[in-house]
């Protein structure tokens, strides 16, 4: 017999490490609290703690975080444990400071011999050194030695000893790059994520708005669907001359655009803002990044302000209605009043990611408001208003058709945010974006004898 479970026996060299009382009170009391959507870091700390866990200063605690001993949990000053890390620490698991563990890193100590038929337990302590970064769904096997400021990229399975700032991706973990700060950059970075499929011919105006930019640490990453060789080959002469623009093809098991913009997601720095525009978008300003930048400092979104524009008979662009979010008195009660951050206008921070780090899969024209939404419901999330425009955009597109679908994803972001109170935000946006519409017409033409764009669904 290969395997014979009936048998199984634990091994009598291991112990829980706690007495019996210890651990029914932690697995029937404590676990389950820290397991909860209860919002906290504090308690969880407390918590934590007082099972015997170390855990130093500055640190954050998610909610749905498992812990199977913390008696056998060090973790340093300042790290971040995201949502659904999942610690199965049957044998130590050290965590030095200013660690981060993202959405639904596992950290296993336990493992089974599969060439014995008892199926005999084995286990290994788990050390991750200062600054090292664990990224969403990443999986370390039981023994692993990650050192100081190494990264383990999204989904990896790592095992062994992962050398000191080593980027390691894949199942198996290989090795991919070498971490290093960007000391040359004094300001922040900016990574402008484009879904493109077909639209070359839409890029110039995109590509001229960013070069004439005063601010420099900037770059566009494209994430190009099935399209022709004609376009693959602009984008391919593009990159090739200006080492700012790069591309890569859209991965097929994750279509659509939100599945490009969460492509996106995982190829950003952890230092980097996001900013997702489409093929058709372009920069408002030549100082509009540096306006940004200026004003990304200790917040996680910057949620700025964009225009609609039309073109006429030249190609030249007639700027239409304003889109902006309004503010009433905190992020999660202005998104419940019906206001959404146009998500071509808002940078997504470091801060933001860690909390939330892609869209939801399954929506195909409202992920950004769920995402929105989703964030709203972060402990500590600090949201900053840039009273300038930073983008412009052309009506058309995907945001102005299928508007029953749109209706659907809309209703069912508000009812993951807010439950059965959905119906209240769902009827205050059309309200307003039915005001939107109504305005421009009792005002007359724009000065340009247009009338202005109407709102999108």
């Amino acid at each position: 017999m290969m395997q014979d479970l009936a048998n199984y026996r634990l091994p009598s060299d291991w112990t829980p490490g706690a007495p019996r009382w210890k651990l029914a009170l932690w697995l029937l009391v404590g676990q389950v609290l820290l397991a909860s959507e209860l919002p906290g870091t504090p308690w969880r700390r407390w918590l934590l703690i007082s099972f015997g866990a170390q855990i130093g200063n500055g640190c954050r605690l998610k909610p749905r975080l498992r812990v199977k001993f913390p008696w056998r949990l060090v973790v340093g000053d300042h790290c971040w444990l995201g949502e659904n890390v999942w610690i199965d620490n049957l044998a130590p698991v050290t965590l030095a400071d200013r660690v981060c563990l993202s959405q639904g890193a596992f950290l296993c100590t336990g493992n089974h011999d599969y060439r014995s038929p008892g199926f005999d337990l084995t286990v290994g302590p788990i050390q991750i050194g200062a600054e090292a970064w664990i990224c969403a769904k990443a999986s370390l096997a039981p023994g692993t030695e990650v050192g100081e400021a190494a990264v383990i990229g999204l989904g990896a399975v790592a095992s062994g000893r992962v050398a000191p700032g080593q980027i390691m991706a894949g199942n198996p973990a290989v090795p991919v790059g070498q971490r290093q700060a960007r000391e040359s950059a004094p300001g922040p970075s900016i990574l402008i994520v484009v879904p493109t499929l077909d639209s070359h011919s839409l890029l110039p105006r995109l590509v001229a708005s960013l070069r004439a930019q005063t601010f420099p640490h900037w770059r566009v990453l494209f994430i190009d669907g099935p399209s022709s060789a004609e376009h693959r080959a602009c984008l391919q002469q593009l990159c090739a001359s200006d080492q700012r623009f790069s591309w890569q093809e859209q991965d097929p098991a994750t279509p659509g655009i939100f599945g490009a913009m969460n492509q996106g997601f995982a190829q950003a720095n952890p230092s980097d803002w996001l900013l997702f525009w489409g093929s058709d978008d372009w920069a408002a300003s030549p100082t509009a990044l540096e306006q940004a930048a200026a004003a990304s400092t200790a917040c996680d979104l910057l949620v700025g302000q964009g225009r609609y524009a039309s073109l006429d008979a030249n190609g030249e662009p007639m700027p239409g209605r304003r889109t902006a979010f309004r503010w009433r008195h905190s992020y999660r009660l202005s998104l419940f009043l019906g206001s959404t951050p146009p998500h071509q206008a808002t940078l997504i921070g470091p801060g933001s990611r860690q909390q939330l780090a892609c869209y939801t899969p399954g929506f195909r024209l409202s992920a950004d408001l769920d995402y929105f939404l989703e964030l709203s419901r972060s402990e500590g999330l600090r949201v900053k208003l840039l009273p300038v425009e930073l983008v412009q955009m052309a009506v058309a597109g995907i945001s102005g058709v299928q508007h029953r679908r749109r209706l659907q994803e809309v209703r069912r972001a508000y009812r993951r945010a807010f439950g059965l109170l959905w119906w209240c935000p769902f009827l205050l946006r059309y309200l307003q974006r039915a005001g939107s519409a109504v305005r421009p017409r009792l005002r007359g033409l724009n000065s340009r004898g247009e009338a202005e764009p109407c709102p999108d669904c």
